[in-house]
């Protein structure tokens, strides 16, 4: 038994260094087209959660609107009033803005009676309601 296990190991072969060179070649294009589609998508879903938490934090300011017949002097006024759990921070560890000034930057006709924003990684506000391009 242990001869015929050994005339079977030493009769077996390995892979050539031409077919390990083939299939590292192969891998190396596949990585080269996958890696540029997963660059951007930690930028677009950070985007995406800012722009999420400005509804919420929105949605939170109309409704303590409504109940309480006016609006909250900050933020923070949610939380204690139980409207939002805490005041998030953007994902890029900054502030959302909140002012009871009206401003409508769109020129749209959606009247909100407060402005609530945060500041783009690029620079530029984003407003809620988001406006119209």
């Amino acid at each position: 038994m242990a001869k015929k296990l050994r005339a079977i190991l030493r009769n077996s072969r390995g892979f050539t260094l031409i077919e390990l060179m083939v299939v590292v070649i192969i891998i190396g294009i596949l990585a080269a087209i996958a890696v540029p589609q997963f660059m951007g998508q930690s930028d677009k879903a950070k985007v995406a959660k800012a722009n999420a938490d400005l509804k919420t934090i929105g949605s939170a300011i109309e409704m303590y609107y409504t109940a309480e017949g006016e609006k909250p002097g900050a933020l923070s006024n949610l939380v204690a009033g139980k409207y939002l759990a805490s005041v998030p921070k953007t994902p890029w560890n900054g502030e959302y803005y909140y002012s009871t000034i009206t401003y409508n930057p769109s020129g749209n006709n959606i009247y909100v009676p407060f402005t609530l924003y945060y500041q783009a990684p690029n620079g530029s506000p984003v407003y809620y309601p988001p406006t119209q391009q």
